[in-house]
C-alpha cells in the first residue's frame, strides 16, 4: 500500500515538473517572439463626445515618442515602454487619461480620454482658463473653443492654490451644475460676472435686464424662481419691462422697473416694486402666488395650474 501511494506521489510530481517545464517554455518563446516582433502600425482612438476636438492626433503621438508615427512603426515591442509613454501622453493638460496596449496584429493600440471642461473663467488679473468637475484649472486650447458658461471678474488665480481659491471654484460649479440641468439657462445666460456687493450677475442673451443672483446658495431653487418670474411676468409685460431681477431673497423674486410703474412721492416705490412672492410647488399642483410691494403692502393674486412653457425671443441683447 505504501509504494502505491509512492508511485502516485512520483506521478503527480513527474507531471508538475513538466507543466513547470513547459510554461517556462512558453514563456520563453513568448519572449522570444516579442523580441522578434515590431511594431506593424498605430491606432489612436478617443474616448467620449469630444472625439479629438481639444488633443490632436500628431501631438499624441510626438508626444509618446520622439519622432512620431514614423519612427514607431518597424521599432521592436520590446523598446516600447508602454508604461512610460501613458505618462508622457498624460503631462498634457488636456489629457485625463491614455491607456497603450500591443494587439494581436502587432500594433500599438492608443486610447485617450480628453479633459471635459465645465466652464471658463476670466479673474480680476485678466487671466483666462477653463475648469472640470474636479475644480482642475485647464489651460487653453489652441484647436477649439467650446461653448461654456463664462464667469468673468472672478477674485482667483491660475497660478496659486489655496483654500479660499478653492471656495470661489466650488460656488461656479454649483452655479454651473443648476444650469446644465435645464438647457434654456445655458443658452439663455451668456456671462456670470461676480459683481460686489451683490454676488454674481447673470447676463442674459434676451432682455435688457440683469439677473442679481447673489452667492451659490439655492441655486437650483433661484433658477425656479426665475424660470417662474420669466413665464408669468415678462412674457407678458415684456422683456424689457424690467432692468434688473434680483433672486437673492428666500421665495421672493424682486424686479426693478425700467420705467416706474406709477409715479410715486417716495422714491423707494420706484426701487423695488413690484415684488412677487414665489412659493415652492408641485409642477402640477395649483397654488396661489401673491405679489407683494414691501413699500405699500399692496397684493395681487397669480394662479399656477402647472409649470407654464416659455419661449425665449430670438433677438439679441442690445450692449
Amino acid at each position: 500500500m505504501a509504494n502505491k501511494r509512492l508511485i502516485q506521489n512520483l506521478f503527480k510530481l513527474t507531471g508538475l515538473l513538466i507543466g513547470a517545464a513547459g510554461l517556462i517554455f512558453l514563456l520563453v518563446a513568448a519572449v522570444r517572439i516579442r523580441s522578434e516582433q515590431v511594431c506593424k502600425g498605430v491606432v489612436i482612438r478617443f474616448l467620449g463626445k469630444s472625439a479629438g476636438r481639444y488633443v490632436g492626433k500628431a501631438d499624441i503621438a510626438s508626444q509618446m515618442w520622439p519622432g512620431g508615427i514614423p519612427s514607431l512603426q518597424g521599432r521592436p515591442l520590446e523598446d516600447l515602454d508602454l508604461s512610460l509613454m501613458e505618462q508622457r501622453i498624460e503631462q498634457d493638460p488636456w489629457v485625463r487619461n491614455a491607456e497603450l496596449f500591443i494587439d494581436a496584429s502587432g500594433r500599438l493600440q492608443v486610447v485617450v480620454e480628453e479633459q471635459q471642461p465645465l466652464a471658463r473663467l476670466f479673474t480680476r488679473e485678466g487671466a483666462s482658463f477653463y475648469i472640470d468637475e474636479g475644480l482642475r484649472r485647464i489651460p487653453l486650447n489652441r484647436y477649439f473653443t467650446p461653448n461654456l458658461p463664462v464667469f468673468t471678474g472672478l477674485p482667483v488665480s491660475w497660478e496659486v492654490r489655496n483654500r479660499q481659491d478653492s471656495a470661489w471654484l466650488i460656488q461656479v460649479l454649483e452655479i454651473v451644475t443648476a444650469m446644465r440641468d435645464d438647457s434654456l439657462w445655458m443658452a439663455q445666460i451668456v456671462e456670470c460676472a461676480y459683481e460686489p456687493p451683490m454676488g454674481f450677475v447673470l447676463y442674459p442673451m434676451a432682455g435688457d435686464h440683469r439677473i442679481i443672483f447673489g452667492n451659490a446658495q439655492r441655486a437650483q431653487q433661484k433658477f425656479r424662481n426665475l424660470f417662474l418670474f420669466y413665464a408669468k411676468v415678462l412674457a407678458k409685460e415684456g422683456w424689457n419691462r424690467y432692468r434688473s431681477i434680483d433672486l437673492r431673497f428666500d421665495r421672493q423674486v424682486v424686479a426693478v422697473p425700467t420705467v416706474p410703474i406709477k409715479a410715486a412721492a417716495d422714491s423707494l416705490n420706484a426701487v423695488i416694486t413690484p415684488a412677487m412672492a414665489l412659493q415652492e410647488q408641485e409642477p402640477d399642483s395649483e397654488t396661489e402666488k401673491t405679489e407683494v410691494n414691501p413699500s405699500q403692502q399692496e397684493t395681487s393674486t397669480i394662479t399656477i395650474k402647472k409649470t407654464p412653457r416659455l419661449l425665449i425671443p430670438s433677438r439679441q441683447r442690445s450692449p
